[in-house]
């Protein structure tokens, strides 16, 4: 059975005031499953996230979860099969650099 980390577990972009975009997106390769083990996230006033588990919010996020260097861990694991994906929402006036960790493994299905 293959178990590799997921690449690309911290990712950022900004978002201009008044706009949204998504922050983290991973796509689960084809036969795996992805168990997703920390979370972490920055967040600002007037601002929130969706989170995304295989296109279903799994929260709408108007808070820090927990910083990013020390990602709150998932007990148990949450489970996606297709994707894991934030988009944040910027309601406030001025553009923001968001952050999103969401660290794990892929496993292979069987």
């Amino acid at each position: 059975m293959t178990v590799f980390n997921f690449f690309k577990p911290y990712q950022y972009a900004t978002v201009a005031a008044g706009a949204s975009g998504t922050i983290f997106l991973l796509k689960v390769p084809a036969g795996h499953k992805a168990y997703i083990q920390r979370t972490g996230n920055n967040w600002f006033q007037n601002t929130y996230f969706e989170w995304k588990v295989d296109g279903e919010i799994v929260e709408k996020v108007e808070r820090m979860i927990a910083p990013v260097p020390a990602a709150k861990p998932e007990n148990p694991p949450i489970i996606a099969v297709d994707s894991i994906e934030w988009i944040a929402y910027n309601n406030s006036d001025s553009s923001l650099t968001f952050e999103v960790l969401q660290d794990g493994i892929f496993q292979e299905e069987r």
